[in-house]
Order: C-alpha cells, then sequence, then structure tokens
C-alpha cells in the first residue's frame, strides 16, 4: 500500500477519520475496511501506533481550531452558566435585552461550579482503600520458587473409574 506524505496508509488515514466521528476504535476500524471479526484487536493496534496517534492528535488540534473550542471559552461560558443560574444576571429575549426576570437554577450553578472547580483542581475523585475495620489496607507479595531435579511427566489423557463405592477398579469407564 502506497504511504502519505504523513506516513500512514490509506487504510490508516481513514481510520483516523472515522475515529473522530465517535471515538470508537472497533467501530471506526470497520469503517475503515478492516474485518469486522478481527476490527477490535485492529483498533488497538491502531491507537497504539505512533503515526496514527499523531494524525489523530493533529486532526483533533485542527477541528478545535476551527471551531474556536478553546479552554479559556470554555471556562467563560461554564462562568457565565453559573451566574446566570445563581440570579446575577436577568434572563435576556431573543435580541439580547434583559427581561427583568431572574431565575435560580441549582442544578445548572452545581454543575457549573463543579466544572469550574474540577477544572482547577479543587474536586478531585479520590479512591481510598482500606482494611479491615476501616484500618491500614494490607499487601502481600509472596513468591514461590519450585526446585525442579527431575523433568516433568508428560500428563496421561486416562481417567481412573471409581466404583460407586469409591474404590476404583483402574479401567476407564465408557
Amino acid at each position: 500500500m502506497a504511504k502519505r506524505p504523513d506516513g500512514l496508509t490509506p487504510r490508516q488515514a481513514r481510520f483516523v477519520d472515522e475515529y473522530l466521528i465517535d471515538l470508537n476504535a472497533t467501530r471506526a476500524a470497520i469503517r475503515a475496511g478492516y474485518s469486522e471479526h478481527t476490527a477490535d484487536s485492529q483498533g488497538s493496534r491502531l491507537l497504539k501506533n505512533a503515526k496514527v496517534c499523531t494524525a489523530i492528535a493533529a486532526k483533533q488540534a485542527e477541528r478545535a481550531g476551527k471551531s474556536e473550542l478553546t479552554t479559556e471559552w470554555i471556562i467563560e461560558r461554564l462562568i457565565e452558566n453559573a451566574n446566570r443560574a445563581m440570579e446575577a444576571e436577568p434572563a435576556r429575549d431573543a435580541a439580547g435585552k434583559p427581561i427583568g426576570i431572574y431565575t435560580y437554577q441549582g442544578n445548572v450553578a452545581n454543575k457549573a461550579l463543579e466544572l469550574l472547580g474540577k477544572h482547577r483542581g479543587i474536586f478531585l475523585d479520590k479512591v481510598q482503600m482500606t482494611g479491615q475495620d476501616g484500618g491500614p489496607l494490607q499487601v502481600a507479595v509472596c513468591r514461590t520458587f519450585v526446585h525442579v531435579t527431575e523433568p516433568a511427566k508428560p500428563p496421561t489423557n486416562r481417567i481412573k473409574a471409581t466404583s460407586p463405592n469409591g474404590h476404583g477398579n483402574g479401567r476407564p469407564r465408557h
């Protein structure tokens, strides 16, 4: 397959475009022409490919630049939503003029403030593990060393038959 200037094959380039649609590697691999039976492993493999990752990042940056979706823009909108939701700004009509009504939307304000707090590192999702009765978690690392003096015997495929009283007669059941 001929490679492009970015070093990708045509199918890899198609995968990059398809991946950016829904960020699902398996579906992107199928749409790019990889077999449905191997799409899961192909998608995973492609996401580990440095050239594919570089192409994905470049296209994402290009899209962000086109849409002017920057961190600053998002933060400004979150602050705006929080202020509106907490009655700091009046509701506006379609022309943007204040209509003199202030509304309080606690759920909108809380979500905006939560996202702003996460951006600032105020709210961190933490997982805390404790041991028995809230005590410290105990971790044990066990290593087993096996000393082999003789080569292992190959397993036999014989099944020893047993009688109802638990004694075997040595013959396999048929």
